[in-house]
């Protein structure tokens, strides 16, 4: 066979075009008993038997692996069940290296608490914490409390726009926040967690500090943005 990567190869783009086109997915299960007949293929003679279950196997294991992004099946205890009209106060731990965009600069969180109607409870979760204005100096692990609403991210509708759910949702991003400055958000402590991302997150820091103050404003600005931040 000349091209024998070329069935298994076009299984997994219509297994994943399925799903990301037209949000339909198999049963995980049924992955099971695809692969039993695809081990029993390889004793067989004649090639077709194997060709043909190994790409209905690919086929479901590519789609089946979008949809925890797609059509996620969130617990109840997701801090996406929080969404409301009504600010709440959110505890969680930064999980990556925040990041500073033209408008402000954002956090990606895993929510640990959640604090409303007078009572705290668990929340597992990320969430996106925009920030409009103020220096975010915070480091991978740190811990941090704010308050704002919760979001769920929504596309405006307009021919051609940035698929911005989509981009969350394969973040594990379903939800997202808002804070006016950087003022309101209190540092709790280091999580201890992700320590050696800290540490990589402390060196761009003082590299940033080092180019704001030695190199000319607007320059200085491009190389920050460009070199420390993602």
């Amino acid at each position: 066979m000349e091209r024998p990567l070329f069935f298994p190869l076009f299984s997994m783009i219509a297994g994943l075009s399925a799903g990301l086109l037209f949000s339909r997915f198999v049963s995980p299960p049924l992955l099971i008993p695809l692969l039993l007949l695809a081990v029993c293929a390889v004793f067989c003679k004649s090639r077709a038997p194997l060709q043909v279950s190994l790409s209905l196997l690919l086929f479901c294991a590519a789609n089946v692996s979008l949809k925890p992004f797609i059509a996620p099946n969130l617990s109840p205890m997701h801090i996406a069940r929080n969404c409301c009209d009504e600010p709440v106060v959110i505890e969680g731990v930064i999980d990556s290296r925040p990041e500073r965009t033209e408008h402000g600069s954002r956090l990606f969180l895993r929510a640990e608490r959640i604090f409303a109607d007078k009572a705290s409870r668990e929340v597992t979760g990320r969430l996106l914490l925009s920030v409009k204005e103020g220096e975010v100096r915070f480091l991978t692990g740190d811990r941090v409390r704010f308050a704002s609403r919760l979001r769920r991210p929504r596309n405006f509708g307009l021919p051609g726009e940035y698929d911005i759910e989509r981009y969350l949702a394969f973040r594990n991003v379903f939800v997202t926040a808002f804070v006016k400055s950087s003022d309101e958000i209190i540092f709790i402590g280091d999580s201890g967690e992700f320590a050696m991302q800290r540490r990589v997150d402390a060196i761009a820091q003082h590299l940033g500090e080092f180019i704001g103050v030695n190199v000319p404003r607007g320059r200085g600005d491009t190389l920050l943005i460009s070199t420390l931040y993602k």
